[in-house]
């Protein structure tokens, strides 16, 4: 898969010219010799959707998948708007589950999820993140986690089917966990992280993670993949 790249107009006012990016790659934010903004857009030129390029967390190279800034997006939405894809990258969105599952499954990828609580920055990573097909209902599929907040928050999830409202895929047999917890997620019976859970609410059915035994409600939650090897953005 190619991509188109553009610079994007995120920060316009800078002191110095941004590099222009060819590459959204890991390394990209340590490179001394070129300064990058932080967030570039990107095109695939296969589908022409509109993608985001973290290029300075943790050495830069991430593809964000969702983001809940501003709670601008009703994330309390049905299978086909999860599978599809739905909001902005300029503001809150989710990528899609099925070119998640497409580009995962070309390639060998990571996930690390940012979020802000109570003003302080955490983060979870998994290496060997993918989706599977719509057949098998994006399934989840990670390897080692850890970070700053608690494993168990994506450890619990970890191969479960995707569910939403409309699609029940959990292990709940009273009922539907998308809809007692007002999100989608790749639910058990049910969660121990609800990221696409109700916007300014607080413990589980809020936007969730649980660690240190507690709920805590992000304010600001970023997930994104990197491709382990080089993913080459063309002009």
């Amino acid at each position: 898969m190619s991509y188109s790249a553009a610079i994007s107009n995120f920060f316009p006012f800078r002191l110095l010219a941004y590099a222009q990016v060819l590459e959204c790659k890991r390394g990209m934010g340590d490179d001394v010799t070129k300064w990058y903004q932080p967030y570039v857009k990107v095109t695939d030129s296969a589908t022409e959707n509109p993608l985001l390029c973290d290029t300075h967390t943790d050495g830069g190279g991430w593809i964000v998948i969702q983001r809940r800034i501003n709670g601008d997006e009703d994330f309390y939405r049905g299978w086909d708007d999860y599978r599809n894809g739905f909001g902005s990258i300029d503001g809150d969105f989710w990528i899609g589950n099925e070119f998640i599952n497409t580009l995962t499954n070309e390639n060998e990828y990571e996930l690390r999820i940012d979020m802000k609580v109570d003003g302080k920055d955490e983060f979870a990573y998994s290496s060997n993140f993918s989706l599977t097909d719509e057949a098998d209902s994006y399934r989840l599929k990670l390897g080692k986690v850890w970070g700053t907040v608690s494993a168990k928050g994506l450890e619990y999830q970890k191969d479960q089917q995707f569910t939403t409202f409309d699609v029940d895929h959990d292990t709940w047999p009273a009922g539907n966990c998308a809809e007692k917890f007002h999100g989608a997620w790749w639910y058990q019976a049910c969660h121990h992280s609800n990221l696409n859970g109700a916007w300014n609410q607080t413990g589980p059915t809020g936007v969730a993670w649980i660690s240190g035994g507690s709920w805590i409600n992000p304010t600001f939650t970023e997930m994104k993949m990197r491709r382990v090897a080089s993913l080459v953005l063309a002009e």
